[in-house]
């Protein structure tokens, strides 16, 4: 009796652990070994499963949304928030240029008027302290400005008239000028007030 036990048992496997190992694990194994294989050929097999997935409503929500990044407002904000920047910067500049333009007109102005001094054939008497004194004035505009601006002004003027300008100024000034000029152009007005 106790063997046809025995043979009963048997025969009453669980139904559940025999769907297991012989359907799911097998269907498992050959999916992997397909999902392995379409990799190995190149395939993006695991990006069209995680696009497809995401189209399943349960599985959706297991899928890590890994490629998310900053949403589309704001990236936006921060494209606004730099041209923003950028407009104040470039409104800076705009100023920045406009008063050199004012210097430079100013100072061509004063050099013409110290040109025409000169031209003048008939100057009376005092006329060559009245140009030094207008020389000296031009020459202390120049040192009060930073050296890359008045370096701008001096390589638009003559060299002649940028080299008896600098013969005026300090050492120092005159240095830091010539450092922020052109070096073809400082060494034109470096040669100019070597002949002064």
């Amino acid at each position: 009796m106790a063997g046809k036990m025995n043979s009963k048992h048997k025969k009453r496997s669980n139904p559940i652990l025999w769907v297991v190992f012989a359907i799911v694990i097998p269907i498992m194994i050959v999916i992997a070994l397909i999902i392995a294989a379409l990799s190995f050929a190149g395939f993006e097999v695991m990006d069209w499963l995680k696009d497809k997935g995401r189209n399943i409503p349960v599985v959706s929500k297991m899928i890590p949304d890994e490629e998310a990044g900053p949403s589309l407002e704001l990236v936006i904000e921060d494209l606004e928030t730099d041209i923003a920047v950028k407009n104040a910067d470039l409104k800076l500049i705009e100023k920045e240029n406009e008063d050199l333009h004012g210097t430079i007109t100013q100072l061509e102005e004063k050099v013409k008027h110290l040109e025409a001094k000169v031209a003048a054939s008939d100057l009376p008497e005092g006329t060559a302290t009245e140009e030094k004194d207008m020389l000296k004035e031009l020459a202390a505009s120049f040192r009060t400005m930073e050296g890359k601006q008045a370096a701008q002004i001096l390589e638009k003027m003559s060299h002649q008239e940028a080299a008896t300008i600098l013969a005026q100024v300090s050492s120092k000034v005159r240095g830091s000028i010539l450092g922020a000029m052109d070096p073809e152009i400082a060494a034109k007005l470096t040669k100019n007030m070597l002949q002064q």
